[in-house]
């Protein structure tokens, strides 16, 4: 395995980071102990619900990076009742 960069975990950072460093052409490896990426995200099967767990909820004005990247990814913003706040 090589690589210049080694990112720890394929959870939204980390898959963040790999999306920076391949615009950046720099050589990365993401070890990822699951048999599957997006760490606390999740949406599981429970009892032939769909449930959607972990990181859902982000507040633009705290988190200005966050924001621009789901909006560059075009996925779907819902504002809650708490001023600022949204979910996706």
């Amino acid at each position: 395995m090589t690589g210049s960069v080694i990112i720890i975990g394929a959870g939204l950072s980390g898959l963040y980071a790999a999306t920076l460093l391949e615009k950046a052409g720099v050589e990365y490896v993401i070890l990822e102990a699951r048999d599957r990426t997006g760490g606390r995200v999740l949406s599981p099967d429970v009892a032939g619900l769909h449930v959607d767990m972990g990181a859902a909820w982000f507040w633009p004005q705290l988190q200005p990076e966050f924001a621009q990247l789901i909006g560059q990814t075009g996925t779907d913003r819902h504002p809650t009742g708490a001023t600022g706040r949204y979910v996706i």
